[in-house]
């Protein structure tokens, strides 16, 4: 009974150290980016180290960005100031928006890649996107729980007996054949 009230409890540990929330691109300008957060359990958040990396198609360079604040009913708008990365790199292709977001004490690293030329395709070599952070946290949550079921089942379950089989003896051909012999004068 003890082991089954154990899973729940792991459930719900894991459970309340997630931080979810949605990250969208509001809208883009050629100096201007706002990205929308949203689902967030409280608008009191903090942005922290909040920095835009240009990437052209032989070089990237990364920029400390101004950024302003504003809230919506349910969401938070971060606006960008990218104008310094267009005036030092004329042809982007794409931009890495990342920072640290934090609430309640908790600090967790957002990134959202911006493309600015519709036509050019995403290059395979870039860093992927992190379009949501609920994903990653369904991902590591579930691989964790594995882990730990895995775990369990490994040192709670109770261990089968072992049977070693005795060892048979042979007898020699020479110490059956003295045996008939003697059975045989008695």
């Amino acid at each position: 009974m003890k082991k089954l009230l154990l899973l729940p409890l792991v459930i719900l540990l894991l459970v309340s150290f997630s931080f979810a929330y949605e990250l969208a691109v509001d809208s883009k300008t050629d100096s201007l980016v706002i990205l929308t957060f949203s689902d967030l359990k409280t608008l009191d958040v903090k942005f922290i180290d909040v920095t835009a990396t240009a990437e052209t198609n032989t070089i990237s360079d990364t920029y400390i960005v101004d950024t302003s604040l504003s809230t919506t009913t349910d969401s938070i708008l971060l606006s960008i100031d990218i104008s310094s990365l267009k005036e030092d790199y004329p042809q982007i292709n794409s931009i890495l928006i990342s920072g640290y977001i934090e609430s309640e004490g908790i600090q967790e690293k957002f990134s959202k890649r911006i493309f600015l030329r519709p036509e050019s395709t995403p290059n395979r070599s870039l860093a992927p996107e992190l379009s949501s952070s609920e994903m990653i946290y369904w991902t590591v949550g579930l691989a964790v729980l594995l882990v730990i079921m895995i775990i369990l089942f490994i040192f709670l379950r109770e261990p089968k007996e072992i049977i070693i089989p005795k060892k048979v003896k042979r007898k020699s051909k020479k110490k059956a054949k003295k045996k008939k012999a003697k059975k045989k004068r008695l």
